[in-house]
């Protein structure tokens, strides 16, 4: 199989090379890496990272902490499951009022964007006049201030 040493490592890989360290003491990090389809030098990272610390998962990366909280994760949430027509510079200013932090609203944007919801912003749809029979399929978008939100209550 060519290529198949340069493919990301899977958890199976992994745990298959300190499988056989244990099972087989006696072998050597290269016959373990042929044996998976690794190399040798993954099999003897993987074997030390397993020893150091009973598990092949990937660890915490380094750099700065998250500056959201727990707390300020679930304010972001609640805001902006709460009405579908808010945006990110709202949310942000809710979560401003109601805790100490300030964040921006790039941090707010990636804060949702993480958690699944990073399209919020209102989606415009046109409202039908009473001459859409005469004008067909060349709907045009009404001006700005005759939109509304999908889901919204005017």
């Amino acid at each position: 199989m060519p290529g198949a040493k340069n493919q990301p490592a899977t958890h199976k890989q992994r745990w298959q090379a300190v499988n056989l360290k244990e099972l087989h003491p006696e072998l050597s990090y290269r016959q373990i890496g042929s044996k998976i389809g690794k190399s040798q030098t993954f099999a003897s990272k993987w074997i030390r990272l397993a020893r150091l610390h009973n598990s092949v998962a990937d660890q915490p990366r380094s750099g700065r902490p998250h500056k959201l909280n727990a707390k300020a994760i679930q304010l972001i949430l609640e805001a902006a499951k709460q009405k579908q027509c808010k945006s990110a510079a709202a949310i942000t200013a809710r979560v401003q009022q109601k805790s100490v932090l300030k964040v921006s609203v790039s941090t707010v944007q990636r804060a949702l964007r993480r958690e699944g919801l990073k399209h919020l912003r209102p989606k415009v749809v046109p409202i039908l006049t009473a001459n859409r029979d005469t004008q067909g399929p060349n709907l045009a978008l009404q001006p700005r201030e005759q939109t509304q939100c999908v889901g919204a209550t005017p």
